[in-house]
């Protein structure tokens, strides 16, 4: 992928995460980022692809997401992430209060100056 990795994304987190929420994931792609770690699922249905977020140690970034984005898009902003799954969704994981897990649908690309957070 384009930029280098200064850490590295908890992938089998990731791919136990989709398994769990979808019977029919065929791919999952890691997007660089600094504040979670976000991977694009794929599915071998004609289902829409997904952003799959994870919360890093000591970066609450997900956690301002989760809060943040279902207000803004009942104030009629719809270019941010509408979330289907929180880490409530999936306590057999052993994921809840202390990990934030998002799950959203993957929007239509909306061309973002480049500081803005990006879909």
């Amino acid at each position: 992928m384009g930029a280098p990795r200064s850490r590295t994304p908890n992938e089998p987190g990731a791919r136990d995460i989709a398994a769990a929420l979808h019977l029919d994931v065929d791919s999952i792609d890691w997007i660089p980022s600094d504040d979670a770690d976000v991977f694009r699922l794929t599915f071998t249905s004609d289902r829409e692809p997904r952003i799959l977020k994870m919360a890093t140690h000591g970066i609450r970034a997900v956690w301002r997401e989760i809060g943040a984005f279902p207000a803004m898009r009942r104030l009629g902003i719809p270019e941010v992430l509408q979330f289907e799954h929180t880490s409530d969704h999936l306590p057999d994981l052993g994921t809840g209060s202390g990990d934030a897990v998002e799950a959203a649908r993957q929007g239509p690309r909306v061309r973002m100056p480049p500081a803005s957070v990006v879909r």
